[in-house]
């Protein structure tokens, strides 16, 4: 089945204060996450059901699955808080149809982790 299916990720890291935190590289009141987005497909020839997300170390193909079940359908976002510190993470994410059958992966956002931290706010990642 062909699944044309195109989806667009865009990645961003969010360095939020007052929340404590075990890494030794960043100060105990700053916690990390990226938050992804990404628009739903609108050229789909079979109704999409949900959405996987999935991380890689930078440039490692060896993508993991971070969702347990597919993500619902709204919003298309998902936050992943289980990040490390001074590390460069790849994202990719795949449609689902109601059979399970997945969509060819959308474009690959990056994001790197700051070593130091830095004030509380949004820095937007990359995508290709």
């Amino acid at each position: 089945m062909n699944l044309k299916r195109i989806l667009r990720i865009v990645a961003g890291l969010l360095l939020a204060g007052a929340i404590a935190h075990a890494q030794t590289a960043l100060p105990t009141a700053t916690r990390v996450q990226v938050n992804l987005t990404w628009d739903a497909p609108t050229n789909s020839p079979d109704p999409v059901a949900g959405y996987n997300a999935y991380r890689a170390p930078d440039g490692s193909t060896a993508y993991a699955l971070l969702n347990a079940a597919p993500l619902a359908l709204t919003p298309t976002a998902y936050t992943d808080a289980t990040i490390q510190s001074a590390g460069t993470y790849d994202y990719i994410v795949e449609s689902v149809d109601a059979k399970g059958v997945l969509s060819a992966p959308s474009n690959m956002a990056s994001v790197t982790v700051p070593v130091a931290p830095l004030p509380a706010g949004t820095l937007t990642g990359t995508t290709t």
